[in-house]
C-alpha cells in the first residue's frame, strides 16, 4: 500500500498560516460584537431615557386628572342628568352610559365597570 507522504515543512507552513487566519477572523468577530453589544447598550440607554420621560408625563396626566378631570366629570354627568329631566328623549342615551359611570353622592370621581 502507498503511505501518505509527508512533507512537515510544508505542512507546518500551511497550518500555520491557516492558524493565523482563524486568530484574525476570530480577532475581528470579537471586535464586531464588542462594537455591537456597545451600540445596542448605548440604544437601549437612549430608549430608556425616552420611555422615563413619557412615562412622568404620563403620571402628570393621571395626576392631573385626578385633581381637577374627576370632579370635571362628575359636574358633566350631573348636567347630563339634569338635562335628562328636562328632555325625557334623552333618557335613553344617558341610560345607555349609565353603566359605564357611576358618581356616588360624596363627589368622588366616576367608576368604570
Amino acid at each position: 500500500m502507498n503511505a501518505p507522504e509527508t512533507n512537515f515543512e510544508g505542512d507546518n507552513a500551511a497550518v500555520r498560516n491557516e492558524v493565523q487566519s482563524l486568530r484574525n477572523t476570530l480577532t475581528m468577530t470579537l471586535l464586531f460584537t464588542f462594537i455591537f453589544s456597545f451600540c445596542v447598550n448605548v440604544f437601549l440607554g437612549l430608549q430608556e431615557s425616552v420611555v422615563s420621560g413619557q412615562a412622568r408625563e404620563a403620571q402628570q396626566i393621571v395626576s392631573t386628572f385626578q385633581s381637577v378631570g374627576a370632579q370635571q366629570v362628575v359636574e358633566f354627568w350631573g348636567k347630563l342628568s339634569d338635562y335628562a329631566k328636562t328632555h325625557p328623549d334623552f333618557n335613553p342615551v344617558l341610560q345607555k352610559y349609565s353603566g359605564f359611570i357611576n358618581v356616588h353622592n360624596n363627589g368622588n370621581a366616576p367608576v368604570k365597570k
